[in-house]
């Protein structure tokens, strides 16, 4: 979590990357998933 007097934009900003972050984590994921098949 990220305080500060911009919450806002912050938040927008961490939410961007929890998204990207999570975006990768599907992608290496989903490269396990292939090895394995």
């Amino acid at each position: 979590m990220v305080y500060g007097p911009m919450a806002s934009g912050k938040t927008l900003n961490a939410e961007a990357i929890c998204q990207a972050c999570g975006l990768k984590r599907v992608v290496e994921l989903d490269e396990r998933l292939q090895r394995k098949g």
